[in-house]
């Protein structure tokens, strides 16, 4: 037997400890199920308490939800209550917000409480949620379920015309008819011995009840316990709410005794259908009263589900003495939570946070309750109203509810007529049996998962389809990214192959998964190890990379697309730099798992404040570019209107690229019509002048013709003013014939900046020497000190740090150089 299995062994003899290492130790999605008063509640407390995986707890009630301190599915899942057929277009309009979409990608385990009561197509609308926001096809996207209930109690709500929707996709309304479920598969444990009762008369009466087994001789014996006016001393169980309530108020109404009413407090967020008690509550001496919540002190001198009378009343408190104590309980206000789900940004887990609070005594009146409300309680003396039951569900929840035989009554008798067989529930019943588990199959089942867990760190398949999204989205918006095209190029094609070698190790990385748990096993564990090591490095490179990458445009949609290409590429390259970090420390399941969550919760963390946007590496002047965006963010800030409604980000580009001189040159750009020269024509020229004249440049002869221009948008200038193929190449003739630079400038037309920038690209294209313009040796290699060892993607930096001793010219000449010689990659200007 391999090593651990004698662990698991040892564990399967315990239904409750093999639950648990299936939850930690798998992926496998478990139904925990067992009759009333099994633990299921306490095993669930603990599991929120000591896991290491990240979990959120769910109910499909806000009752439920309160009960298991967790929150409904509709409301964490933002799911509609009608029914959510699998065709349907509402399963694609979901919308959440940046917070939920982190805690759903790093979710570890979803519980579902009560699953009794959640209906199949429910559960599908929770599996289409968590694919979409973890991008994968997986059922639930890969999060382990963890399904808590009794499918003997208390079932799915369904109506006839919901039921005539739902057939046509579902066998039946219950949860195991969910098709992602189904798909997917699950492992049942049923919990079997009952900590409630104690008594085996009882104990068999109430398995028959919930087995639905209603021989003659069962329905004599509960029927013996027929008292129709109840007994006064216990608590009444009824099905509906009215009935409950009027049974309440017309028995504090027959009391003649000082009266008083205590007013709850609420802070925050605390809906009303949450309310855990009456938000005002009216008691009198004498009244019957449940307790509604644990004492919380170290006495524990009362519990949920316990029954009293009031005795007295203080300022703000009441006295209360439980049915089984012989002191008075002092009962002060307590407090209920309404949480919601955060993640902690240091140590990148889920936690509770506090939504709301709800204030006010742990009390309700108690000669009568819904049986709904009574599910999870315990109680010595209960009187079953079960006449109007409309499920099978609800007799076995109410009888459950009493500790003993001795202290149960029936208002009504009970007949076989009155309730329904379900066939589908015995066809699971018998189906179950097929999901149980042994010691061998959770060995398997923790070897899966572990090969599950490093196979998702070796496989580059969604990452490289993330890459390639990113690269071609880059393409198509060249003129406003901030890096050269041929840098994207390069570190996608380095990335590719990094991937490549990083699927070689698939097939190996099975087998030996197969040989047993990866945490015992020392040459696994050395090879992850060095894998940690080769690949961490190069990610963290190709991440950094990513994420220095800027791409603004003012076009809503390509920016809206690019900004979500580029996110999920971000959130990839971030979890996959941190699982392989964590392999360098060596595998385990906890580790991993928290590094990927960490990472994916970080990648999608809101910025406080967006990172400024970088001029487009194509421009021949950003500086001027920056200085035209920073005025008009200026403009905008003081009309309290968006910046693209002043000028486009096209329009700048335009403007910086043709360097118009006047208001008829403004005019000939795409994108400024006599409205915008009319209200920003003179400041816009202003600018144009102000920095020419710091430049150098002449605006009277400046022509912008190179042949990358028409990549701004298309101008209405003339044909004359258009890029044309072969300009540079046009002045690199000039310069050879022995013309100067003046000369060329004023025989084509041009400034002699333009001149300098196209013998830039002579130099570049390797159709010219450096020397031929700048025969210097020691500014040559000053100047090439300063861009290697500042790497700045613009000159401006450059120019700052050698002043006076070169020029713009200067320095681009010796950058073209550098990338001629590939020295250099940076193309930038």
């Amino acid at each position: 037997m391999i090593k651990g299995n004698n662990m698991i062994a040892d564990a399967v003899q315990d239904p409750l400890q093999q639950a648990w290492t299936l939850v930690e130790t798998t992926g496998e999605h478990l139904y925990l199920t067992g009759k009333a008063g099994t633990g299921k509640t306490t095993f669930l407390h603990r599991l929120k308490a000591e896991s290491n995986k990240r979990i959120i707890v769910t109910a499909p009630t806000g009752v439920a939800a309160m009960n298991a301190g967790g929150v409904t599915l509709h409301s964490f899942f933002q799911l509609p209550f009608g029914p959510i057929l699998p065709d349907a277009p509402q399963r694609s309009n979901y919308r959440f917000a940046r917070e939920k979409i982190r805690i759903i990608q790093a979710l570890d385990v979803l519980v579902i409480d009560e699953i009794s009561m959640v209906r199949a197509d429910l559960l599908d609308g929770v599996d289409a949620v968590l694919r979409r926001y973890r991008r994968t096809d997986a059922p639930f996207g890969g999060v382990q379920l963890l399904l808590i209930g009794d499918l003997h109690q208390l079932p799915p709500v369904v109506s006839d015309h919901e039921q005539g929707m739902l057939s046509r996709y579902y066998d039946s309304p219950y949860f195991f008819s969910s098709l992602a479920l189904q798909r997917s598969g699950f492992i049942s444990i049923e919990l079997k011995r009952i900590f409630r009762q104690s008594q085996p008369e009882f104990i068999e009466l109430l398995n028959a009840v919930r087995d639905n087994l209603w021989t003659p001789d069962v329905i004599a014996r509960l029927n013996a316990r027929v008292q129709p006016d109840g007994n006064p001393e216990s608590i009444t169980l009824t099905t509906h709410n009215r009935k409950a309530e009027r049974i309440n108020q017309g028995r504090l109404n027959q009391l003649s005794t000082e009266t008083r009413t205590f007013q709850a407090q609420t802070e925050g967020d605390f809906p009303e259908s949450l309310f855990p008690v009456d938000a005002g509550l009216t008691l009198k001496l004498g009244a019957r009263v449940i307790f509604t919540k644990n004492d919380q002190g170290e006495q524990r001198r009362f519990y949920n589900g316990k029954v009293g009378q009031v005795v007295a009343f203080g300022d703000d408190s009441v006295r209360v003495l439980c049915d089984e104590d012989s002191q008075e309980v002092e009962v002060d206000a307590m407090e209920w939570q309404n949480v919601s789900y955060q993640v902690d940004e240091r140590s990148g887990q889920i936690e509770e946070t506090v939504q709301g609070r709800f204030v006010q005594l742990p009390l309700r009146l108690a000669w009568a309750i819904t049986i709904h409300k009574s599910q999870g309680l315990t109680f010595d003396q209960v009187s079953v109203d079960a006449q109007d039951a409309f499920a099978q569900g609800q007799v076995y929840v109410a009888l459950s509810r009493c500790r003993s035989l001795d202290g149960l009554t029936l208002t009504t008798p009970v007949a076989n007529a009155g309730i329904q067989k379900d066939n589908a529930l015995q066809a699971f019943e018998v189906a179950r049996q097929q999901h149980v588990i042994d010691p061998d199959g959770i060995l398997k089942a923790q070897q899966r998962y572990q090969h599950q867990i490093l196979k998702s760190c070796f496989e580059a398949s969604e990452i490289r389809r993330n890459l390639l999204d990113w690269q071609r989205m880059l393409s198509l918006n060249s003129m406003v990214v901030n890096v050269p095209s041929e840098d994207v190029v390069q570190q996608v094609e380095q990335a590719r192959s990094l991937f490549e070698t990083s699927e070689k190790f698939l097939p190996s990385l099975q087998r030996y998964c197969e040989q047993g748990l990866v945490e015992e096993h020392e040459p696994l564990q050395q090879r992850l190890i060095k894998a940690g090591q080769y690949f961490a490095e190069p990610l963290s490179s190709l991440s950094h990379f990513v994420e220095s990458v800027e791409a603004n445009t003012d076009n809503r949609r390509d920016q809206t697309r690019m900004t979500a290409v580029s996110e999920q590429l971000k959130l990839s390259l971030r979890a996959r730099q941190a699982e392989f970090a964590a392999l360098c420390e060596g595998f385990s399941v906890r580790g991993l798992l928290q590094a990927r969550a960490k990472a994916l919760m970080s990648a999608g963390k809101k910025p406080t404040q967006r990172a400024a946007a970088v001029a487009p590496a194509e421009l021949p002047y950003p500086d001027l570019f920056e200085q035209l965006r920073t005025w008009r963010k200026q403009v905008a800030e003081q009309l309290g209107a968006p910046a693209y409604t002043v000028l486009t980000q096209k329009a700048l580009i335009q403007v910086a690229c043709h360097l118009p001189a006047n208001e008829q040159a403004l005019l000939s750009l795409v994108g400024i019509g006599p409205k915008t020269v009319e209200n920003y024509g003179k400041a816009i020229l202003d600018c144009i002048q102000s920095y020419a004249d710091a430049s150098g440049i002449d605006l009277a002869n400046y022509r912008y013709m190179d042949q990358d221009a028409t990549a701004t948008g298309e101008s209405k200038a003339s044909e004359t003013s258009r890029a044309r193929p072969g300009s540079w190449q046009d002045s690199l003739s000039l310069f050879k014939a022995g013309q100067s630079l003046d000369s060329i400038a004023e025989q084509r037309g041009f400034a002699v900046s333009t001149i300098e920038g196209h013998l830039a690209k002579a130099i570049e294209a390797g159709e010219l020497t450096l020397d031929a313009l700048l025969n210097d040796a020691a500014k040559v290699e000053a100047i090439r000190d300063a861009l290697l060892q500042t790497g700045e993607a613009g000159l401006k930096a450059i120019k700052t740090k050698l002043g006076d001793a070169c020029s713009y010219a200067e320095i681009r000449w010796v950058k073209s150089a550098l990338i001629a010689d590939g020295t250099t990659n940076d193309k930038s200007p």
